[in-house]
């Protein structure tokens, strides 16, 4: 999962565009002087939280048959300060399985963090709105499963770093419209990034 397929889709669409991987960067979580801020004190993400649904998506990672299976993201996003801390829940099914209804073939639980930078003005569907800068985080799923190709669980085939991998990717935006949050690595938004619905 990225967050590229999270905000273009999840996150994310969370297939993560590879940006670069380590920690939290949490020594600039007040400060919000990173290049390109407009307005570098920031305001906290309080707003984006809540449960964040990106919808039953093809998966970018995961395949049964040599067809992708689907995946549905649960995201739930608690305040921390000025950030936030979120919780997230993949559910996998079949590859028929379009609409990801019934019980979920596997279900796998990871954490991750969004760290804010200050507000950012960004342009979405041709119009200036209020966002944020901020640092994403994804940890890993766990530590207990790595090969070198793929891992194949209950017939379903995973990339061999599926569960061990972690990324942060700094310096992207965030803004919410309509009760649906977007993510972004540019502060122009293109036509293609698909909204979260958020669940206050």
């Amino acid at each position: 999962m990225t967050w590229m397929k999270l905000g273009a889709s999840m996150l994310l669409a969370l297939g993560l565009a590879a940006c670069g991987g380590g920690g939290d960067d949490t020594s600039a979580s007040g400060s919000g002087n990173s290049a390109g801020n407009n307005n570098p004190a920031p305001s906290g993400l309080s707003q984006y939280a809540g449960t964040w649904d990106p919808g039953c998506v093809r998966s970018d990672d995961v395949s049964k048959g040599g067809q992708p299976a689907y995946e549905r993201l649960t995201i739930v996003a608690t305040p921390e300060g000025q950030n936030l801390n979120l919780a997230i829940t993949t559910r996998i099914y079949e590859p028929t399985n379009t609409t990801c209804s019934g019980a979920a073939s596997a279900t796998h639980q990871q954490t991750g963090k969004v760290v804010n930078k200050g507000s950012q003005t960004v342009t979405l569907n041709g119009v200036s709105l209020t966002g944020q800068q901020v640092d994403l985080t994804l940890n890993p799923i766990g530590a207990g499963l790595s090969a070198g190709g793929t891992i194949t669980l209950n017939g379903f085939v995973y990339p061999g770093n599926f569960f061990t991998r972690s990324e942060t990717d700094f310096s992207w935006y965030i803004v919410q419209q309509n009760g649906q949050i977007y993510i972004n690595d540019k502060s122009t938004f293109d036509a293609d990034v698909d909204p979260f619905d958020l669940i206050k």
